[in-house]
């Protein structure tokens, strides 16, 4: 992924809570929290896209995955894979916290 610097101009409490959760070593640094809070927004952005269009979200945000499953079943994962790395993940959050 290409990546650019931008700066950015953040209050100090946002400063502290980036600081903080570094600290933590839940995050390896500034730029991975960063990163945490923009997937939050694309997130945010994917569930306004569907409520306004959900037959175009599917077709742009579905379709072409499931597209890449029926071309390759072997990049998909079982449902015990899925639970399992949902699990690690959990007990992963709870060791840092």
């Amino acid at each position: 992924m290409a990546t650019r610097q931008l700066t950015l101009t953040l209050s100090e409490e946002t400063i502290r809570t980036i600081e903080d959760q570094v600290a933590s070593g839940r995050y390896t640094d500034a730029s991975e929290v960063v990163e945490i809070s923009i997937e939050g927004l694309r997130m945010d952005q994917d569930q306004q896209d569907f409520e306004t269009d959900p037959d175009e979200w599917i077709r742009r945000e579905v379709l072409p995955v499931l597209d890449a499953l029926e071309a390759d079943p072997s990049s998909g994962l079982t449902v015990e894979e899925v639970f399992a790395s949902l699990e690690e993940k959990r007990e992963e959050r709870q060791k840092a916290s």
